[in-house]
């Protein structure tokens, strides 16, 4: 600290001829302190001093200080915020052949883009068939106006029967500035293929949807523990405000699933609701046996357990064999059966199960394998799992 404090006081005093020396020590001593010496210490805690005297000070209420002592501009703090939705509750049939003239499965609403911000654009439907016809395929097209941009996936069915399996399908891209209005169209490549959809409710499939998602960065903080513009972490802010963004991981140096919720103070029970992230996803591609006629886990298990109390849609898809048997496919929580699917192996084929069931935290999810006799070997295994809204 640079202080200031009187020089020979006992010199000065009132109604006596002063040594000039003293005098002039004192003026010095002041000048020294006035001419770059003021430090934190000398500015008195409750002087508010107007932020506009800093040097450099904006007009610009967007602009924030930073360490270096530069003023920038502040980054978009929204993440994954929905620009479009479009769904349906009633699938249709796919027997266009050509990707030009591919049948429409759902538009978004047109969005307006600047040029520079990227979207994802997110297709779901909860069950698709290809063309009962060995090695026919279902082709998933994006379409941006009347210009397709890309096939997003494909369904090819191994064998003559067909079997249903949900599809997630994302592209992440940066539009033109403009609007553009997207939507999601099919083709086969021979016969004829299905695109599902449903009301949702009790023994109803969930709706098909597509939506754009825009893609913004998040702002690193200022300092150590200072604030970020999404709260991330392994459990949600403790007293949230309506509105408030937060991104739930299972670890925050090397997280298996990043996802965005929005708190909904309205909502009765699950207030956190979804809005954005990838599913977590466990793949086996390696064939692995398994002789029972109960429930019984692969050499490598698909497991999964649920972070927070609430509402998830469970997929799991598997190529099964053909060894002459009905084979079964059981989605668990604590070893209780709360979805599967039953198949007979006349032909190598994919089997599927999706649920969308309330779980309770802390409960170990599971897909498990049975066959009525002899062994079932499935081979590529995938299991995921996507939040609707949690506690």
């Amino acid at each position: 600290m640079t202080a200031y404090n009187v020089i020979s006081p006992a010199s000065l005093v009132a109604g006596q001829p002063e040594d000039i020396s003293v005098i002039l020590a004192n003026l010095q001593a002041i000048q020294g302190v006035l001419n770059g010496g003021i430090d934190n210490a000398n500015i008195n805690g409750a002087a508010a001093i107007s932020a506009s005297k800093l040097a450099g000070y904006p007009s610009d209420l967007l602009k924030y200080l930073r360490g270096d002592g530069s003023w920038q501009a502040a980054p978009t703090i929204v993440v994954g915020d929905e620009l479009a939705h479009a769904e349906v509750t009633v699938g249709s049939s796919v027997a266009a052949t050509t990707e030009v003239g591919a049948d429409t499965l759902l538009t978004a609403p047109a969005v307006t883009c600047d040029g520079t911000t990227p979207v994802i654009v997110e297709f779901f439907s909860p069950v698709v068939l290809a063309p009962s016809v060995a090695a026919a395929q279902l082709n998933f097209i994006l379409f941006d106006g009347s210009t397709p941009i890309g096939q997003l996936g494909q369904v090819r069915n191994p064998a003559g029967a067909s079997t249903g399996t949900p599809v997630l399908m994302r592209r992440k891209l940066t539009p033109t500035a403009g609007a553009h209005t997207y939507s999601a169209r099919a083709y086969v490549s021979t016969g004829s293929g299905w695109f599902g959809a449903g009301t949702a409710g009790a023994g109803n499939s969930v709706p098909a949807y597509l939506r754009v998602l825009r893609v913004s960065p998040i702002p690193p903080s200022v300092a150590a523990g200072s604030f970020t513009a999404t709260y991330y972490g392994t459990s949600f802010p403790v007293s949230p405000a309506d509105g408030q963004e937060a991104i739930l991981v299972d670890s925050t140096t090397a997280p298996t699933y990043q996802w965005l919720f929005r708190y909904n103070a309205a909502a009765t029970t699950y207030k956190w609701e979804f809005i954005g992230g990838a599913p977590w996803t466990q793949f086996v591609a390696a064939g692995q046996a398994v002789t029972s006629t109960t429930y019984a886990d692969p050499a490598t298990p698909h497991t999964f357990t649920v972070p927070r109390a609430g509402t998830y849609l469970f997929t799991i898809t598997a190529k099964l064999p053909n060894n002459s048997n009905w084979e079964y496919i059981g989605l668990h929580a604590n070893n209780v059966l709360i979805a599967e699917v039953q198949s007979e192996g006349m032909a190598t084929h994919n089997g599927a199960v999706d649920a969308v069931a309330t779980i309770a935290a802390g409960q170990t999810l599971k897909a498990m394998f049975k066959t009525d006799v002899n062994t079932v070997t499935p081979t590529m295994r995938t299991f995921t799992v996507t939040p609707i809204r949690v506690a």
